[in-house]
């Protein structure tokens, strides 16, 4: 049984909240995760036989949803379908579009705190040695290596990285991270010599 997807889009007004989610200068990926939280949410009810019109979705139809999301995915990822749903919840009462916000007293499921591993001295020495070379692209391999391991950079911020967001002088880099937040992040002696 597919979801036809025009209809799902016209019937949960979801046009309009991405144009509104546009127009309040979110990143395009942010964006996109509200769409597809919002096209899950629709599928799940389709296919579980329950009402897919926002006026008709209940505080046990979104916890069907979110307990469907912790048993396919991480706590995180569920997280997040939750929270972009709040805010799509939301606009929809703020528009007149429905009466209540059926996830008022609800409660985002718990993420549990787990840090990423860290890098053993003999593994980060094992991946220095293999860009040890004296050519441009082992050079340029080091010095993202030193940057990501002194300033703790997301892949992204420092693939965005230009001359012009670093101050050789003092030893830092402006980034800007999610939301578009801008940030100096200072880096060591042996990234800034390579």
């Amino acid at each position: 049984m597919a979801v036809n997807t025009l209809a799902v889009s016209r019937s949960l007004f979801v046009d309009q909240f991405v144009r509104s989610l546009r127009a309040e200068n979110l990143s395009e990926r942010t964006v996109t995760k509200y769409r597809e939280s919002v096209a899950l949410l629709a599928g799940f009810l389709h296919r579980a036989g329950m009402p897919n019109r926002p006026e008709a979705i209940n505080r046990e139809h979104i916890e069907a949803f979110v307990e469907a999301q912790l048993q396919k995915h991480k706590p995180a990822t569920a997280a997040t379908r939750y929270r972009a749903l709040q805010r799509y919840f939301r606009w929809l009462r703020e528009e007149g579009e429905i009466q209540r916000n059926p996830m008022v007293n609800m409660r985002p499921p718990r993420v549990p705190e787990n840090p990423p591993p860290i890098l053993s001295d003999a593994s980060i020495q094992k991946l220095l040695k293999v860009c040890s070379g004296g050519g441009f692209q082992d050079r340029r391999d080091i010095a993202i290596i030193r940057m990501l391991l002194d300033t703790g950079l997301r892949r992204s911020e420092l693939a965005y990285l230009t001359l012009e967001h670093m101050d050789l002088d003092q030893q830092y880099v402006m980034v800007s991270g999610k939301g578009s937040r801008g940030r100096a992040v200072p880096y060591g002696r042996k990234a800034a010599r390579d």
